[in-house]
């Protein structure tokens, strides 16, 4: 009989899931302490302001809303950091949103999900890249390029969203490069296989 009523009414939260969230978000914020150390990163919010300054954000204005090359720069800035330090720094970017008029987190998140897809080639120079060897692997390896930004955004979904249900919202309302997605999954799979299965509905 109960059969009947099967989705007539939302679950309620599995309390042991929202608990391993919170496990993961604060794992992914010590994680983030540690690589802001051994990397001499002082402040996510001054290394944010660094990296928009360089791709040229605050020049831009309102109107950098609208120019994608300055978002591919972003996103292969914050996919040099390790995901966790990455996550940290961009989610500082917020706190420019009255100086641009906008706010860069969502494009970035949109230009790293589709780094491949909507790719630009990038023009450098080799000693530029002699001295950027994390930066020099992605902007040549395709592959390489869509493991990071997979694994970047898996960290980007479970610190952003408040509970599991949120974290299948985030997936489902966003669309990825196939690459970036595959390594999401597997990423979200590392660390819960169980919210991974929600976040996806049972789908790879």
């Amino acid at each position: 009989m109960k059969d009947v009523f099967r989705g007539l009414f939302p679950e309620k939260p599995n309390q042991a899931l929202e608990e391993r969230l919170k496990q993961i978000q604060a794992a992914y914020t010590e994680a983030a302490e540690e690589q802001a150390r051994q990397t001499g990163v002082g402040s996510y919010k001054g290394e944010a302001s660094r990296i928009a300054q360089a791709c040229g954000m605050f020049k831009l204005g309102q109107g950098g809303y609208y120019e994608l090359g300055s978002f591919q720069s972003l996103a292969l800035e914050i996919l040099q950091y390790p995901p966790e330090l990455g996550y940290a720094v961009l989610s500082q970017m917020s706190l420019f949103e009255d100086q641009l008029k906008y706010n860069p987190i969502g494009r970035t998140m949109v230009s790293i999900g589709t780094i491949n897809s909507n790719w630009s080639p990038v023009i450098a120079r080799v000693k530029y890249l002699d001295q950027r060897p994390e930066l020099a692997r992605l902007i040549e390896d395709k592959e390489y390029r869509a493991e990071k930004a997979g694994k970047f955004i898996a960290v980007a979904i479970l610190q952003a969203a408040p509970n599991v249900a949120e974290v299948m919202i985030i997936y489902k309302s966003n669309t990825f490069d196939p690459a970036v997605q595959k390594h999401l999954i597997q990423g979200v799979e590392a660390q819960s296989p169980d919210i991974a299965r929600i976040m996806t509905g049972g789908k790879r």
